[in-house]
């Protein structure tokens, strides 16, 4: 997968309940949001294992569940996912479709990386598709967002991003 290194990416979306200690588990006392946080990251793993298919069945079903539960990061997660899976098997015009909702939604949860990361993957879709000026535009947001919150990683993903033609050995914008 392209984003092993947004820690946000990784962290289930927090339940409003605080645990004084670790549940027991039983029926009656399940946090509805670890079924669609399993499904989610199954997702996740599936296109690396060569499913992609599965893997947007599983993430479909977890936004599914997410809507729900009105949970908006877990449905901002789930919409880069099929974003990325959608990025990978071609299909560009609906991944940057699905992405941009992403953005919009962790734009509303002040969500900064999760923002980024959406910009990101629009800028490698972008320079797969020969809109370089779009991929900078794209690749510039993403990397002030990570510059004002301090996080180096993710700034050095978009320098990495904007060096990937020439990487790749093609034409570098």
């Amino acid at each position: 997968t392209l984003f092993f290194f947004f820690p946000s990416f990784h962290n289930p979306p927090f339940s409003s309940t605080p645990l004084v200690s670790p549940p027991r588990p039983s029926p009656d006392h399940c946090d509805p949001l670890q079924e669609p946080q399993c499904l989610r990251l199954l997702g996740h793993i599936s296109p690396d294992l060569g499913a992609s298919a599965q893997g947007r069945r599983l993430v479909t079903r977890a936004l599914t569940l997410f809507r729900r539960h009105a949970n908006v990061v877990g449905q901002a997660q789930c919409e880069v996912l099929l974003g990325e899976i959608d990025y990978l098997v071609g299909e560009h015009q609906r991944a940057l479709a699905v992405l941009n909702q992403a953005a919009v939604k962790f734009s509303q949860v002040k969500d900064v990386l999760g923002r980024a990361q959406c910009h990101i993957l629009q800028g490698f879709i972008e320079q797969s598709g020969g809109s370089p000026s779009r991929a900078r535009e794209m690749l510039a947001v993403a990397r002030a967002d990570l510059e004002r919150s301090g996080y180096r990683l993710g700034v050095a993903a978009v320098l990495w991003g904007s060096c990937r033609p020439r990487l790749l050995g093609t034409r570098c914008w």
